[in-house]
């Protein structure tokens, strides 16, 4: 048996146990976690923006 051919049935054996949805539901989280820092990130950049826009005025 080659490595090619007991590399995808390690494969294969992982998904029967459900590895893969396991690591779908983490890549789910951390891009969920990834995209709320964002918006976070940007709306205290917005915040401090405005805050200096008041200042000026």
């Amino acid at each position: 048996m080659s490595s090619g051919a007991a590399r995808n049935l390690q494969v294969e054996a992982l998904k029967d146990q459900g590895i893969c949805r396991w690591n779908y539901s983490i890549r789910s989280l951390h891009q969920h976690e990834k995209n709320n820092v964002a918006a976070y990130s940007r709306a205290m950049v917005l915040s401090s923006s405005f805050q200096l826009l008041l200042r000026v005025r």
